[in-house]
């Protein structure tokens, strides 16, 4: 992995990493007596999927064009679609039916990840100064904007697990945000904010891992951490049915999402940076850059590890599977980019 390489893109969600001063939220519990293990599973050597075709040169359905710059982190609510703007103050709303931008709100300064919870947007702010520490919470019925508990300077994606949201401070410290708006620190991770970390959800558990950090299981209701797995470098990306996701520049691989024993591992060529991944139905897409800085979009077979498609896209940041299409940002053009995935 080339570490300048990731500047760029991750840049909204890694600006704010170069310090842990300042306020901050509660500090993290004191220890528990839950036993946390290494999953106990083989080291498996890679699976070479059998020789395939050229790939399909994958055409979007649709492109959206957006008044904001920047197209960063991304976020599904009802039939909307809310993409942040890094390089600006607001968020655009795009109507998933019409392909079209129908209102940008404004929401403070360098705005990156956002998830919704309980009717609210909740969006991360990255090289901010001490007082913008916080997450913004935007209700999307009448604009009205709060903020919660100060958060100190954040660097990761904003997800949703069991009945709240976490993320990774700059520091490595896995927070929690209740739906009353407090930030709390859970745990400890092991993850470098020098490099891109992953923060994946599976429903009940959060998955962390930077890239070349253990990846890491934590309890989404008591925060602890249960187990944490040697998967050979690169970041979690995505979970669906009992299998999460990650991948690196030479290889992807899945585990196990309940215990985090070891299941695929499957080669990966021409790769050198990991954006962004989902997952829809058996394929597992992701947003990457070739080796010559080239920003693409693949889409992989699971049960293979075969690469079916690929799609130029200039710098595709954040990705999201919603309406029947996967739904990714560009970067570059200030741009959502629609993909069919049926």
């Amino acid at each position: 992995m080339r570490r300048v390489a990731g500047i760029v893109v991750v840049g909204w969600m890694l600006a704010g990493c170069s310090s842990v001063d300042g306020t901050g939220p509660s500090p993290p519990p004191a220890p528990t007596s839950v036993p946390v293990s290494r999953a106990a599973s083989p080291q498996p050597t890679v699976d070479r999927p059998s020789a395939s075709p050229t790939p399909e040169e994958l055409r979007p359905v649709a492109v959206v064009r957006l008044t904001g710059r920047s197209a960063a982190g991304l976020a599904v609510m009802g039939g909307s679609l809310w993409v942040s703007h890094f390089d600006g103050t607001a968020v655009s709303e795009v109507d998933m039916a019409s392909n079209r931008e129908v209102r940008t709100v404004e929401v403070g300064r360098h705005p990156g990840s956002i998830a919704a919870m309980g009717g609210r947007l909740f969006v991360t702010h990255y090289a901010v100064p001490k007082p913008e520490r916080r997450i913004g919470v935007l209700d999307p019925a009448d604009g009205t904007l709060d903020d919660t508990t100060p958060t100190g300077p954040l660097c990761c994606d904003l997800v949703a697990a069991g009945d709240a949201l976490w993320t990774v401070a700059a520091g490595g410290d896995l927070l929690r945000v209740d739906r009353d708006l407090h930030v709390e620190r859970a745990a400890r991770t092991s993850a470098d904010s020098h490099f891109h970390i992953g923060v994946v959800s599976s429903g009940d558990a959060v998955w962390v891992a930077s890239e070349h950090s253990d990846v890491e299981r934590f309890d989404a209701r008591t925060g602890t951490r249960t187990t944490f797995v040697d998967a050979g470098g690169g970041i979690p990306v995505a979970e669906h049915g009992g299998m999460l996701w990650g991948a690196r520049p030479d290889a992807i691989w899945g585990l196990d999402s309940r215990t985090g024993e070891r299941r695929a591992v499957f080669p990966l060529a021409d790769v050198s940076e990991i954006l962004a991944g989902a997952i829809a139905g058996t394929d597992l897409w992701l947003s990457v850059r070739d080796l010559a800085g080239t920003g693409e979009v693949l889409r992989i077979d699971t049960a293979t590890g075969t690469v079916t498609g690929a799609a130029g896209v200039g710098l595709p940041t954040s990705m999201v599977v919603a309406g029947g299409s996967l739904w990714v940002t560009d970067w570059d053009a200030h741009s959502v980019v629609r993909f069919d995935v049926g």
